[in-house]
């Protein structure tokens, strides 16, 4: 299981960047926030969905090409429930995605939201369980990578695909991935509700 867990490390920054650069792109100079509120009837979960909907499904398409291509053509047993992974998978995309456009929204700029995302993601590697064992760390690192949602993913998709360990043996990291995803998405709606009443002006192109 050493590739997928390459993967899915490199899979999570990607997805942020994704979900930076969807929401980021409203406040450039082609595209204006008011336009991308408008469109989106004034609604702010309206016009999250609108942007993470594109990118979500094209992350999944990909994850289920590399799970149909690990084992089924190259037979890596898969010896857990498929449901729980399937859903821990979403919940992985749908958390990131927001992590990216969180990032955004509080800057209110996408060069510094997308620094911010690099600051986030970047130490997943050490502190998430990909390249050090989780029990070896201690103190900032452990709760650092409990705060990722790569973390709980993580431990789903191993106790799953490569341990079998029953179903109900995982919901504690999923329902803990589950609260990141909810949580991190309510606190981009709000984010978002907040600086749509008070959007950013439209920077003009010099003469």
């Amino acid at each position: 299981m050493k590739l997928p867990r390459w993967l899915k490390h490199v899979l999570h920054v990607v997805v942020a960047v994704a979900g930076a650069v969807a929401v980021g792109s409203e406040f450039g100079r082609s595209r204006g926030f008011s336009a991308w509120m408008a469109a989106a009837g004034g609604r702010p979960l309206t016009a999250l969905l609108g942007k993470f909907l594109p990118y979500f499904g094209l992350f999944a398409v990909m994850m289920s090409i590399a799970l149909v291509l690990l084992h089924g053509v190259l037979g890596v047993p898969f010896r857990g429930d498929p449901v729980i992974t399937g859903a821990a998978a979403t919940l992985f995309l749908a958390s990131y995605l927001a992590v990216g456009a969180l990032a955004v929204l509080l800057a209110r700029s996408l060069a510094t939201g997308l620094a911010l995302v690099g600051v986030v993601c970047s130490p997943a590697f050490g502190f998430a369980g990909v390249g050090f064992p989780i029990l070896a760390i201690e103190g900032f690192g452990r709760a650092w990578g409990a705060l990722l949602p790569l973390r709980w993913y993580l431990q789903v998709l191993v106790d799953q695909a490569a341990r079998g360990i029953p179903a109900r043996l995982s919901l504690p990291p999923f329902l803990a991935l589950a609260a990141l995803a909810v949580g991190l998405t309510i606190l981009c709606w709000l984010r978002l509700r907040a600086v749509a009443k008070a959007p950013p002006e439209r920077p003009v192109a010099p003469p």
